[in-house]
Protein backbone atom coordinates (compact mmCIF):
# COMPACT_ATOMS: atom_id res chain seq x y z
CA UNK A 1 0.00 0.00 0.00
CA UNK A 2 1.24 3.50 -0.84
CA UNK A 3 -0.09 6.42 1.21
CA UNK A 4 0.42 10.19 1.05
CA UNK A 5 -0.12 12.22 4.20
CA UNK A 6 -0.61 15.83 3.07
CA UNK A 7 -0.01 18.14 6.05
CA UNK A 8 -0.46 21.90 6.34
CA UNK A 9 2.68 21.89 8.52
CA UNK A 10 5.03 19.34 10.03
CA UNK A 11 7.82 18.88 12.55
CA UNK A 12 9.85 20.61 13.85
CA UNK A 13 6.87 22.98 13.96
CA UNK A 14 5.14 21.96 17.23
CA UNK A 15 1.45 21.11 17.47
CA UNK A 16 -1.09 18.31 17.71
CA UNK A 17 -1.51 18.04 13.94
CA UNK A 18 2.24 17.73 13.41
CA UNK A 19 2.55 15.19 16.22
CA UNK A 20 -0.29 13.09 14.82
CA UNK A 21 1.08 13.05 11.27
CA UNK A 22 4.53 12.02 12.54
CA UNK A 23 3.23 9.22 14.76
CA UNK A 24 0.81 7.86 12.15
CA UNK A 25 3.43 7.96 9.38
CA UNK A 26 6.04 6.08 11.40
CA UNK A 27 3.47 3.59 12.65
CA UNK A 28 2.22 2.85 9.14
CA UNK A 29 5.81 2.40 7.93
CA UNK A 30 6.34 -0.22 10.66
CA UNK A 31 3.32 -2.06 9.23
CA UNK A 32 4.89 -2.18 5.79
CA UNK A 33 3.08 0.79 4.23
CA UNK A 34 5.00 3.02 1.81
CA UNK A 35 4.44 6.51 3.27
CA UNK A 36 5.21 9.98 1.96
CA UNK A 37 4.56 13.17 3.91
CA UNK A 38 3.89 16.16 1.65
CA UNK A 39 3.99 19.36 3.67
CA UNK A 40 4.52 23.09 3.31
CA UNK A 41 5.85 26.06 5.25
CA UNK A 42 7.87 29.26 5.18
CA UNK A 43 11.23 27.49 4.89
CA UNK A 44 13.06 26.08 1.89
CA UNK A 45 12.10 23.09 -0.22
CA UNK A 46 13.54 19.89 1.15
CA UNK A 47 13.62 16.12 0.97
CA UNK A 48 14.50 13.67 3.72
CA UNK A 49 13.89 10.08 4.73
CA UNK A 50 13.37 9.37 8.40
CA UNK A 51 12.47 6.02 9.96
CA UNK A 52 11.16 4.63 6.69
CA UNK A 53 9.10 7.72 5.79
CA UNK A 54 9.81 10.12 2.93
CA UNK A 55 9.22 13.78 3.82
CA UNK A 56 8.92 16.37 1.04
CA UNK A 57 8.70 20.05 2.01
CA UNK A 58 7.44 22.84 -0.25
CA UNK A 59 7.78 26.60 0.43
CA UNK A 60 4.66 28.77 0.60
CA UNK A 61 6.75 31.87 -0.12
CA UNK A 62 8.03 32.61 -3.62
CA UNK A 63 9.95 35.88 -3.60
CA UNK A 64 7.66 38.55 -2.10
CA UNK A 65 4.55 36.41 -2.66
CA UNK A 66 2.86 34.25 -0.02
CA UNK A 67 0.50 31.42 -0.93
CA UNK A 68 -2.11 29.50 1.09
CA UNK A 69 -1.01 26.37 -0.78
CA UNK A 70 2.61 26.04 -1.87
CA UNK A 71 2.68 26.15 -5.71
CA UNK A 72 5.17 23.28 -5.94
CA UNK A 73 3.03 21.20 -3.57
CA UNK A 74 -0.01 21.83 -5.73
CA UNK A 75 2.01 20.75 -8.79
CA UNK A 76 3.33 17.65 -7.00
CA UNK A 77 -0.21 16.61 -6.11
CA UNK A 78 -1.36 17.13 -9.68
CA UNK A 79 1.40 14.93 -11.08
CA UNK A 80 1.55 12.14 -8.47
CA UNK A 81 -1.79 11.88 -6.65
CA UNK A 82 -2.93 8.95 -8.82
CA UNK A 83 0.13 6.91 -7.79
CA UNK A 84 -1.08 6.69 -4.16
CA UNK A 85 -3.68 4.23 -2.91
CA UNK A 86 -4.81 6.78 -0.31
CA UNK A 87 -4.22 10.52 0.05
CA UNK A 88 -5.00 11.66 3.61
CA UNK A 89 -5.03 15.44 4.09
CA UNK A 90 -4.34 16.70 7.63
CA UNK A 91 -4.92 20.43 7.66
CA UNK A 92 -6.04 23.44 9.66
CA UNK A 93 -6.74 25.34 6.45
CA UNK A 94 -9.51 24.84 3.91
CA UNK A 95 -7.47 25.83 0.80
CA UNK A 96 -5.13 22.85 1.19
CA UNK A 97 -8.08 20.46 1.50
CA UNK A 98 -9.60 22.01 -1.63
CA UNK A 99 -6.31 21.58 -3.52
CA UNK A 100 -6.25 17.87 -2.65
CA UNK A 101 -9.92 17.43 -3.55
CA UNK A 102 -9.23 18.82 -7.03
CA UNK A 103 -6.62 16.16 -7.81
CA UNK A 104 -7.22 12.78 -9.41
CA UNK A 105 -6.40 10.88 -6.25
CA UNK A 106 -8.01 7.45 -6.09
CA UNK A 107 -9.19 7.76 -2.50
CA UNK A 108 -9.12 10.90 -0.36
CA UNK A 109 -9.39 10.93 3.43
CA UNK A 110 -10.03 14.27 5.15
CA UNK A 111 -8.64 14.61 8.71
CA UNK A 112 -9.31 18.15 10.01
CA UNK A 113 -6.51 19.51 12.16
CA UNK A 114 -8.68 22.22 13.72
CA UNK A 115 -12.13 22.12 15.36
CA UNK A 116 -14.60 21.07 12.70
CA UNK A 117 -16.73 24.20 13.07
CA UNK A 118 -13.78 26.18 11.64
CA UNK A 119 -14.32 24.32 8.36
CA UNK A 120 -18.10 24.31 8.48
CA UNK A 121 -18.57 28.01 9.30
CA UNK A 122 -18.58 31.09 7.09
CA UNK A 123 -16.83 31.75 4.71
CA UNK A 124 -15.75 28.15 4.13
CA UNK A 125 -19.09 26.33 4.11
CA UNK A 126 -19.37 25.80 0.34
CA UNK A 127 -15.70 24.87 -0.09
CA UNK A 128 -15.86 22.40 2.80
CA UNK A 129 -18.98 20.76 1.39
CA UNK A 130 -17.21 20.36 -1.95
CA UNK A 131 -14.24 18.75 -0.20
CA UNK A 132 -16.44 16.36 1.76
CA UNK A 133 -18.36 15.33 -1.35
CA UNK A 134 -15.11 14.09 -2.91
CA UNK A 135 -13.69 12.26 0.11
CA UNK A 136 -13.95 8.56 0.83
CA UNK A 137 -13.79 9.12 4.61
CA UNK A 138 -13.85 12.03 7.07
CA UNK A 139 -11.97 11.43 10.32
CA UNK A 140 -13.35 13.23 13.39
CA UNK A 141 -11.46 13.51 16.66
CA UNK A 142 -14.48 13.30 18.97
CA UNK A 143 -18.13 12.36 19.12
CA UNK A 144 -19.00 16.06 19.41
CA UNK A 145 -17.30 16.76 16.10
CA UNK A 146 -18.97 13.83 14.40
CA UNK A 147 -22.39 14.93 15.66
CA UNK A 148 -21.72 18.41 14.27
CA UNK A 149 -20.72 16.91 10.94
CA UNK A 150 -23.83 14.74 10.75
CA UNK A 151 -26.05 17.71 11.61
CA UNK A 152 -24.42 20.09 9.13
CA UNK A 153 -23.62 17.71 6.27
CA UNK A 154 -26.00 14.73 6.68
CA UNK A 155 -24.82 13.09 3.46
CA UNK A 156 -21.31 12.75 4.94
CA UNK A 157 -22.47 10.84 8.03
CA UNK A 158 -22.02 7.41 6.45
CA UNK A 159 -18.46 8.30 5.47
CA UNK A 160 -17.28 9.49 8.88
CA UNK A 161 -15.66 7.85 11.86
CA UNK A 162 -13.93 8.79 15.10
CA UNK A 163 -10.21 8.35 15.61
CA UNK A 164 -9.36 10.59 18.58
CA UNK A 165 -6.03 12.22 19.34
CA UNK A 166 -3.71 10.21 21.55
CA UNK A 167 -2.12 11.16 24.84
CA UNK A 168 1.46 10.10 25.47
CA UNK A 169 1.07 9.42 29.19
CA UNK A 170 4.50 7.76 29.48
CA UNK A 171 6.28 10.82 28.04
CA UNK A 172 4.31 13.12 30.33
CA UNK A 173 5.14 10.95 33.33
CA UNK A 174 8.84 11.07 32.47
CA UNK A 175 8.88 14.87 32.10
CA UNK A 176 10.66 16.85 34.82
CA UNK A 177 8.77 19.86 36.22
CA UNK A 178 10.43 23.26 36.00
CA UNK A 179 11.69 24.79 39.24
CA UNK A 180 9.56 27.90 39.67
CA UNK A 181 8.32 30.19 42.39
CA UNK A 182 4.64 30.63 43.15
CA UNK A 183 1.62 28.82 41.74
CA UNK A 184 1.79 28.27 37.98
CA UNK A 185 -1.37 28.64 35.90
CA UNK A 186 -0.80 27.32 32.38
CA UNK A 187 -2.60 28.36 29.18
CA UNK A 188 -1.86 26.47 25.95
CA UNK A 189 -3.44 28.03 22.87
CA UNK A 190 -2.88 29.54 19.45
CA UNK A 191 -2.73 33.28 20.00
CA UNK A 192 -5.26 34.63 17.51
CA UNK A 193 -8.44 36.66 17.77
CA UNK A 194 -10.38 33.68 19.14
CA UNK A 195 -7.97 32.85 21.95
CA UNK A 196 -9.19 32.73 25.54
CA UNK A 197 -5.81 33.84 26.89
CA UNK A 198 -6.96 37.46 27.23
CA UNK A 199 -9.45 36.43 29.95
CA UNK A 200 -6.74 34.41 31.69
CA UNK A 201 -4.47 37.46 31.75
CA UNK A 202 -7.22 39.70 33.15
CA UNK A 203 -8.01 37.15 35.84
CA UNK A 204 -4.51 37.58 37.33
CA UNK A 205 -5.61 41.00 38.67
CA UNK A 206 -8.03 39.32 41.06
CA UNK A 207 -5.69 36.55 42.22
CA UNK A 208 -3.06 36.55 44.94
CA UNK A 209 0.38 37.71 43.67
CA UNK A 210 1.71 34.17 44.18
CA UNK A 211 -0.19 33.14 41.03
CA UNK A 212 1.65 33.54 37.74
CA UNK A 213 0.42 32.76 34.25
CA UNK A 214 2.56 30.87 31.73
CA UNK A 215 1.33 31.09 28.13
CA UNK A 216 2.47 28.38 25.69
CA UNK A 217 1.73 29.09 22.04
CA UNK A 218 2.24 31.73 19.40
CA UNK A 219 0.25 33.62 16.81
CA UNK A 220 -0.68 37.03 15.44
CA UNK A 221 -2.25 38.23 18.71
CA UNK A 222 0.85 37.70 20.84
CA UNK A 223 2.08 41.31 20.71
CA UNK A 224 -1.38 42.64 21.62
CA UNK A 225 -1.65 40.20 24.54
CA UNK A 226 1.78 41.15 25.85
CA UNK A 227 0.79 44.84 25.62
CA UNK A 228 -2.48 44.06 27.41
CA UNK A 229 -0.61 42.46 30.32
CA UNK A 230 1.66 45.51 30.46
CA UNK A 231 -1.34 47.87 30.46
CA UNK A 232 -2.78 45.98 33.43
CA UNK A 233 0.62 46.27 35.17
CA UNK A 234 0.92 42.52 35.63
CA UNK A 235 3.51 41.82 32.93
CA UNK A 236 5.89 40.46 35.58
CA UNK A 237 3.32 37.77 36.42
CA UNK A 238 2.62 36.70 32.82
CA UNK A 239 5.27 34.74 30.93
CA UNK A 240 4.98 34.09 27.19
CA UNK A 241 7.18 31.14 26.20
CA UNK A 242 6.03 30.84 22.58
CA UNK A 243 5.55 27.63 20.62
CA UNK A 244 7.51 24.80 22.25
CA UNK A 245 8.35 21.18 21.58
CA UNK A 246 6.27 18.38 23.08
CA UNK A 247 9.02 17.67 25.60
CA UNK A 248 8.94 21.26 26.91
CA UNK A 249 5.14 21.35 26.86
CA UNK A 250 5.02 18.21 29.02
CA UNK A 251 7.43 19.83 31.49
CA UNK A 252 5.12 22.84 31.81
CA UNK A 253 2.11 20.53 32.23
CA UNK A 254 3.94 18.78 35.08
CA UNK A 255 4.81 22.18 36.60
CA UNK A 256 1.33 23.71 36.48
CA UNK A 257 -1.04 23.62 39.41
CA UNK A 258 -3.93 24.74 37.19
CA UNK A 259 -4.39 24.53 33.40
CA UNK A 260 -6.87 26.93 31.78
CA UNK A 261 -8.57 26.48 28.42
CA UNK A 262 -10.96 29.37 27.90
CA UNK A 263 -11.98 29.43 24.24
CA UNK A 264 -15.40 31.06 23.87
CA UNK A 265 -16.35 29.09 20.76
CA UNK A 266 -13.81 26.54 19.52
CA UNK A 267 -12.17 24.52 22.23
CA UNK A 268 -10.12 21.35 22.20
CA UNK A 269 -10.83 18.35 24.37
CA UNK A 270 -7.16 17.37 24.04
CA UNK A 271 -6.09 20.23 26.30
CA UNK A 272 -8.42 19.04 29.06
CA UNK A 273 -7.32 15.43 28.62
CA UNK A 274 -3.59 16.20 28.68
CA UNK A 275 -3.91 18.32 31.81
CA UNK A 276 -5.88 15.64 33.62
CA UNK A 277 -3.38 12.99 32.51
CA UNK A 278 -0.73 14.63 34.70
CA UNK A 279 -3.13 15.30 37.58
CA UNK A 280 -3.41 19.07 37.13
CA UNK A 281 -6.69 20.80 37.91
CA UNK A 282 -8.44 22.37 34.92
CA UNK A 283 -10.51 25.53 34.46
CA UNK A 284 -12.38 25.21 31.16
CA UNK A 285 -15.01 27.22 29.34
CA UNK A 286 -18.33 25.42 29.35
CA UNK A 287 -18.29 23.92 25.86
CA UNK A 288 -19.57 20.47 24.82
CA UNK A 289 -16.10 19.38 23.69
CA UNK A 290 -14.69 20.20 27.15
CA UNK A 291 -17.58 18.43 28.88
CA UNK A 292 -16.95 15.31 26.81
CA UNK A 293 -13.27 15.24 27.77
CA UNK A 294 -14.08 15.83 31.45
CA UNK A 295 -16.45 12.85 31.52
CA UNK A 296 -13.65 10.37 30.89
CA UNK A 297 -12.14 8.62 33.92
CA UNK A 298 -9.02 10.44 35.01
CA UNK A 299 -7.09 12.48 37.50
CA UNK A 300 -7.28 16.27 37.59
CA UNK A 301 -10.40 18.08 38.77
CA UNK A 302 -12.30 20.16 36.18
CA UNK A 303 -14.17 23.41 36.95
CA UNK A 304 -16.30 25.00 34.25
CA UNK A 305 -16.83 28.71 33.72
CA UNK A 306 -19.28 30.40 31.33
CA UNK A 307 -17.89 30.46 27.79
CA UNK A 308 -18.19 34.26 27.76
CA UNK A 309 -17.97 34.88 31.48
CA UNK A 310 -15.99 37.63 33.16
CA UNK A 311 -12.34 37.47 34.30
CA UNK A 312 -13.70 37.46 37.87
CA UNK A 313 -15.44 34.15 37.13
CA UNK A 314 -12.17 32.79 35.83
CA UNK A 315 -10.20 34.06 38.84
CA UNK A 316 -12.63 32.45 41.29
CA UNK A 317 -12.43 29.15 39.41
CA UNK A 318 -8.60 29.23 39.32
CA UNK A 319 -8.45 29.93 43.04
CA UNK A 320 -10.82 27.03 43.73
CA UNK A 321 -8.96 24.70 41.36
CA UNK A 322 -5.63 25.48 43.01
CA UNK A 323 -7.04 24.47 46.38
CA UNK A 324 -8.17 21.03 45.18
CA UNK A 325 -5.91 18.38 46.65
CA UNK A 326 -4.14 16.34 43.98
CA UNK A 327 -2.68 13.07 45.25
CA UNK A 328 0.82 12.30 43.95
CA UNK A 329 -0.45 8.93 42.75
CA UNK A 330 -2.80 10.64 40.29
CA UNK A 331 0.06 12.29 38.43
CA UNK A 332 0.71 10.07 35.47
CA UNK A 333 -2.56 8.21 35.99
CA UNK A 334 -3.33 6.04 32.97
CA UNK A 335 -6.55 7.39 31.48
CA UNK A 336 -9.14 5.71 29.29
CA UNK A 337 -7.80 7.40 26.19
CA UNK A 338 -5.93 5.85 23.29
CA UNK A 339 -2.18 5.75 23.11
CA UNK A 340 -0.62 6.15 19.69
CA UNK A 341 -0.57 2.46 18.79
CA UNK A 342 -4.36 2.01 18.70
CA UNK A 343 -4.71 5.31 16.82
CA UNK A 344 -2.20 4.07 14.24
CA UNK A 345 -3.94 0.71 14.09
CA UNK A 346 -7.35 2.34 13.56
CA UNK A 347 -5.90 4.47 10.75
CA UNK A 348 -4.29 1.42 9.13
CA UNK A 349 -7.58 -0.47 9.28
CA UNK A 350 -9.37 2.47 7.66
CA UNK A 351 -6.92 2.43 4.76
CA UNK A 352 -7.18 -1.34 4.32
CA UNK A 353 -10.96 -1.10 4.23
CA UNK A 354 -10.80 1.57 1.54
CA UNK A 355 -8.21 -0.20 -0.61
CA UNK A 356 -8.75 -3.87 0.12
CA UNK A 357 -4.97 -4.17 0.53
CA UNK A 358 -3.84 -6.37 3.42
CA UNK A 359 -5.69 -8.42 5.98
CA UNK A 360 -7.23 -6.98 9.12
CA UNK A 361 -5.29 -7.97 12.25
CA UNK A 362 -6.93 -9.33 15.35
CA UNK A 363 -8.63 -6.65 17.48
CA UNK A 364 -6.16 -4.76 19.63
CA UNK A 365 -7.12 -5.11 23.31
CA UNK A 366 -6.16 -1.49 23.91
CA UNK A 367 -8.57 -0.38 21.19
CA UNK A 368 -11.29 -2.39 22.90
CA UNK A 369 -10.56 -0.59 26.17
CA UNK A 370 -10.57 2.79 24.45
CA UNK A 371 -13.93 2.05 22.90
CA UNK A 372 -15.48 2.16 26.35
CA UNK A 373 -15.70 5.94 26.67
CA UNK A 374 -16.97 6.85 23.20
CA UNK A 375 -16.25 4.55 20.34
CA UNK A 376 -18.85 1.95 21.22
CA UNK A 377 -21.46 4.55 20.27
CA UNK A 378 -19.99 5.31 16.88
CA UNK A 379 -19.99 3.05 13.85
CA UNK A 380 -16.58 2.73 12.27
CA UNK A 381 -14.20 3.03 15.24
CA UNK A 382 -14.12 -0.69 15.85
CA UNK A 383 -13.73 -2.56 12.57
Amino acid sequence: MKVALVASSFLPQPGRLERRVDQVARGLARRGVEVEILTQGCGRAGFQQRQGVIVRRFPTAVGPLRFAVAPKLRERLRLTSETFDVVDVHTRHVPLAVAVARTRARRIVFTPGAPLDVFLGWPYTRATRAVMSSTAQIVCRSEIERDLLCETVPEAASRSRIVPDAVDVAAMDAATPFVTAGTVVLAVDRLDRLTGVRRAIASMLSLDPEFRLVVVGDGPARDRLEAYAADLRIASRVQFVGAVSDAVLYRWLRTARVVVTLAAERGSGSQVTEARAVGASVVASDLPIHREAAERPGGGHVIFVPAKGSPLDVADAIDEAARVSVLPSTRGLSLAVPSWEPVIDATWRLYTELTGVGLLPAPDPVVSDVAGFAAHRVNGWRT
